[in-house]
């Protein structure tokens, strides 16, 4: 084969058109997160006091949501075996509350297996706390009635406005904090309704901010009710912000989330029955999880309801602070969402411009949702994680952009990315540094630290110079994305291809491979041996199985210098000079033979789809396998376009179910690269 036929290694998915994703927050002051596939998980339902038995119980969920795709779980850790919404207790060691001691064991089985957690944590729905303080619960006026009451609107909560049960909670939050945890939600208990709170501690605090006496008469004076309402909307933010220090002290690296209703999103003046603003929560460091419940909110179209307050959430609080929250059982009708339906919200959050999406609630033993639904809707490409994979990425303002692009392409292979400007302790199977040198706000110090002296030398001297380096180190991959300026490094970025995930040393955590280094690719088709790859300059190797004549033992040797061996194997075309042949095919050629290619002399179209010629090819790749070579390249897998001028209306699907065949036999005793050539 002439070695200088165009060589595709894989379906390469260039990065262009680098813009900035969202206008309101052209620098990430907070982590950002890309690719994230959650579960909102009640470990009511799991909780057991044989310690044996809980461990088997976690292990057991978590495989089942590893298998869905999921990389984050949103873990219950209040107590609520009732599901009324008012926490009984906790699921942590602490002495303020009462306390079950589960979350350290869910933490451990959860690291095991690379998927993230976030405790899902109430704040003022504390049963407890209302049972040995009864006065500081929040009180309603009841406009029809006239009178003050509790338990209006909701949940029972206590006020937002006592300030000691606000330390108090602090320091509940702290006990929390001294887990290893990836991040807190705060639980949707951090509202106050239309007519709340005229408790003894909001009307103390309101006549400290204003001097005057809170009234429901007041509130009809001209502005009065406004003010009410923003002053109750700080007070919340205030709190958590609060709670969101207190983490950060112990645990500087953790995510901060907090529940958002949707109708923050779409009614202009949903603060009023919520004192959530969206506008507020904009300008804040928060992680926004929207609960986007169409059958709750008995929307007439949910698939454009869900759509609409994805759109709307990402425009207000851009791609990398959301989560969209979707719900998977009616509690009006009390019944799970039919699997098709639930499928189509998914996809219509995607269709909305998510790139973060979760389901919640889970059965963790009945199998609902159903597991495969899931894994459809959540994962937009086949070839996907088997286990979650974390990379971080480092970015500067400048440079945003064009980070924030890559992100969300690698999100969509189920790879959870965590966005930020600096370097920061989380757990990743890669990261990401995005600026050479001299790029600004530190990352140049972190990107020299891992560059090669020769590569950063070019990039600072080197006017338009571009490097793309990827190296290894603790088991972790870096990746350098760089240029002599800014232009250059959103052109390296631009065209970085996001397959390298298929690639790189991830391809132990996608296809349980021995890793793959990405670098230069040596294309040998005729007259090498052993000798000639072993020095060949690559770290990937493209050889005839044939004219190399490599050995297993061979092959090894390569392995142990890092290089990946990709075994050269045509199946849209028969070769005269291949093992397979018999001279007597020309005189009399079997059924599936077809003529001679006039471009490409002693190569002869096949009609692929024939038995005889699969099996040809079935025992060329058992061989293949058989010594060790780390995948093929199937050359001439555009051959469906010569049968389809010759009337052959689905050459493209005998084709393309040809290419399953093959993986599927490949991948059936270990992993195995399947690189298509020549396809679209």
């Amino acid at each position: 084969m002439n070695s200088y036929r165009c060589i595709v290694l894989l379906i390469v998915l260039f990065l262009t058109n680098i813009t900035p994703l969202f206008s309101q927050r052209e620098v990430s002051s907070s982590l950002e997160l890309y690719g994230v596939r959650a579960v909102q998980l009640d470990l009511d339902l799991i909780y057991d006091p044989n310690q044996f038995e809980f461990r088997r119980k976690v292990e057991l969920e978590l495989d089942r949501l590893i298998s869905m795709g999921a990389n984050l779980v949103l873990l219950q850790v209040f107590q609520d075996p009732d599901g009324d919404g008012s926490a009984n207790g906790v699921y942590f060691k602490t002495d303020l509350a009462p306390s079950l001691d589960a979350l350290g064991t869910f933490l451990e089985v959860a690291r095991e297996r690379n998927i993230k957690v976030f405790a899902w944590m109430t704040t003022l729905a504390c049963s407890w706390v209302l049972e040995e303080h009864p006065n500081w619960e929040i009180l309603s006026f009841d406009p029809d009635s006239g009178s003050y009451v509790t338990g209006k609107y909701w949940y029972r909560r206590v006020s937002p406005f006592c300030d000691d049960f606000v330390a108090y909670l602090r320091d509940l939050y702290a006990d929390l904090a001294s887990y290893p945890l990836d991040g807190i939600l705060l639980q949707d208990d951090l509202y106050l309704g239309e007519w709340e709170d005229f408790s003894e501690w909001a009307r103390s605090a309101f006549r400290k901010e204003y001097g005057l006496e809170l009234t429901p008469l007041l509130l009809k004076m001209g502005g009065w009710r406004e003010k009410w309402i923003n002053w109750k909307v700080e007070r919340l933010m205030y709190i958590a912000r609060i709670l969101e220090e207190t983490v950060k002290e112990k645990r500087p690296e953790a995510i901060f989330s907090i529940d958002v209703y949707s109708d923050v999103l779409i009614y202009d003046d949903a603060s009023s029955w919520l004192a959530q603003d969206k506008n507020i929560l904009a300008n804040s460091d928060f992680f926004m999880v929207i609960m986007a419940y169409p059958f709750l909110e008995n929307a007439d179209n949910p698939e454009e309801w869900v759509k609409a307050v994805a759109r709307e959430a990402v425009t207000v609080f851009g791609k990398g602070r959301t989560l969209i929250k979707l719900q998977s059982y009616d509690w009006e009708n009390e019944l799970w969402i039919p699997s098709d339906v639930f499928s189509s919200i998914i996809e219509a959050a995607y269709e909305g411009g998510a790139v973060n999406v979760g389901y919640y609630p889970e059965d963790p033993f009945s199998g609902i949702p159903d597991a495969q639904t899931v894994r459809n809707a959540f994962l937009v490409y086949a070839t996907t994680p088997s286990r979650p994979v974390h990379v971080l990425m480092l970015s500067n303002s400048v440079d945003l952009p064009a980070a924030r692009k890559i992100a969300v392409n690698i999100g969509r292979h189920g790879v959870l990315v965590t966005l930020t400007n600096e370097n920061v302790n989380i757990s990743r199977d890669t990261m990401i540094i995005l600026g050479g040198p001299k790029a600004y706000e530190g990352i140049g110090n972190v990107s020299s630290s891992y560059l090669p002296k020769s590569q950063a030398e070019k990039l600072i001297s080197e006017e338009n110079s571009i490097v793309t380096i990827v190296s290894r180190k603790n088991e972790i991959d870096y990746v350098i994305i760089a240029g002599h300026t800014r232009i250059e490094t959103a052109s390296a970025a631009s065209e970085f291809p996001a397959p390298w995930i298929r690639l790189t040393a991830l391809s132990d955590y996608i296809l349980g491979c021995r890793p793959v280094r990405l670098g230069p690719v040596v294309f040998s088709y005729q007259g090498v041996n052993f000798e000639d790859l072993s020095k060949a300059n690559a770290t990937i190797l493209v050889v005839d199985p044939d004219d190399s004549r490599l050995s297993k033992e061979d092959i090894v040797k390569l392995h142990e210098q890092g290089k990946t061996v990709i075994a050269y194997l045509s199946i849209g075309q028969a070769e005269s000079y291949r093992s397979y042949w018999d001279d007597k095919w020309k005189l009399d050629p079997p059924r599936w033979l077809g003529t001679e290619d006039l471009e490409w002399p002693e190569n002869y179209w096949v009609r692929y789809w024939d038995q005889e010629w699969k099996n040809i090819v079935f025992t060329c790749l058992h061989k293949i396998i058989e010594k060790g070579f780390d995948g093929v390249l199937l050359d001439r897998v555009d051959a469906y376009e010569y049968w389809e001028e010759k009337g052959v209306l689905d050459a493209k699907q005998k084709m393309l179910n040809f290419v399953l065949e093959i993986s599927a036999r490949a991948k059936q005793e270990r992993c195995f690269l399947i690189i298509p050539q020549n396809a679209d």
